[in-house]
């Protein structure tokens, strides 16, 4: 009776490992190379600004923005608003933060933060009455959220 839980046990560990191989192959490629260079963009972004700008810029050039899922797109936008402003690139890093606000949920945390990278820009930009008058917007309904609650 053993030796017939032990082969069940086998065949099921056999159709496991080859379903799940399967799965694996079948996972497109660019996905992958976009995914572990987004992660390795994002681990150098303050340390290594002008670098990470060049690997944001590869990964344009390879064309892998095409077909990826929105939220690494969201993450691919935010990076590269980040490294702009960093860099003092001020008025590219505006128009990377409205590609990043126009594919997030108004109500999520990087919404927030492309809000807040847009304001910290416009301040680089010396738009300092636009930059307040978002900043006071964004604590507005950071206030109304809460009463909410």
């Amino acid at each position: 009776m053993s030796q017939f839980y032990k082969l069940r046990a086998l065949s099921l560990v056999f159709w496991f490992v080859f379903l799940t191989t399967k799965v694996y192959a079948q996972s497109p490629e660019p996905k992958g190379k976009f995914l572990q260079s987004l992660e390795g963009i994002e681990s150098q972004i303050y340390a290594l600004p002008q670098s990470s700008l060049a690997q944001i810029e590869s990964l344009e050039e390879d064309s892998l923005l095409q077909n990826q899922p929105k939220d690494l797109l969201i993450r691919y936008w935010l990076a590269k608003s980040t490294v702009l402003e960093l860099l003092g690139r001020d008025k590219e890093s505006l128009a990377v933060v409205d590609k990043g606000l126009s594919l997030t949920p108004e109500q999520s945390q990087e919404h927030l933060l492309f809000k807040l990278i847009q304001i910290r820009a416009m301040m680089g930009n010396r738009d300092i009455d636009t930059a307040l008058s978002s900043l006071d917007a964004l604590l507005e309904t950071s206030r109304e959220k809460g009463d909410k609650k």
